[in-house]
């Protein structure tokens, strides 16, 4: 057999990674390759200063489980997917729900909870606001379900409620795209 070089990570002091070059035959040294080049990669990424101009904002302070896409309405409130789907079942089937983060505070209640599947790619990944939201209050979801155990991918549409535009119209659901394999 060929032996490669491989990069192992040895140890880690505050944000330097030291490597040290070793001998590894086959997919393990490319493996530790990758890993040190990722730890490497992901260290210069959190030394990094922000343009002159720029500043970092903290919008939320925990109380998400697993998110994965944002966007603000264009009232400046911001909406948060969390994947969802961490159900007990092999399909990992589960409820997930849009957040939204008001004046600073993340809300307890959801905007809109709904019934998942979690398998790699997959889950409530999507959120976008209808150009004319300030009319109509559309706010479109992608996520991921299971028909006759095909993985399939949706788009809907909800409506925030006219009372309480923190919430969803439990009524207001509307499939705009539906099977997308």
């Amino acid at each position: 057999m060929r032996a490669t070089i491989g990069l192992i990570l040895i140890q880690c002091r505050s944000r330097a990674f030291q490597p040290r070059l070793i001998r590894k035959r086959g997919k393990i040294g490319l493996m530790a390759m990758l890993i040190c080049w990722t730890c490497s990669f992901c260290s210069s990424i959190a030394g990094t200063q922000l343009p002159e101009g720029f500043t970092e904002s903290v919008y939320v302070h925990g109380g998400l489980n697993a998110p994965v896409s944002m966007d603000f309405s264009p009232d400046g409130r911001l909406f948060v997917c969390e994947k969802g789907g961490f159900g007990p079942d092999s399909r990992s089937r589960g409820e997930a729900a849009v957040r939204v983060v008001k004046n600073g505070v993340l809300l307890g209640d959801a905007f809109f909870t709904l019934t998942v599947l979690n398998v790699w790619e997959a889950g409530l990944m999507g959120i976008a606001f209808d150009p004319n939201f300030s009319e109509n209050r559309y706010v479109y979801l992608s996520h991921s379900t299971a028909k006759d155990d095909q993985f399939l991918n949706r788009v809907i549409r909800l409506t925030a409620s006219a009372q309480n535009p923190d919430k969803a119209d439990p009524d207001s659901l509307v499939m705009i795209v539906d099977g997308v394999p």
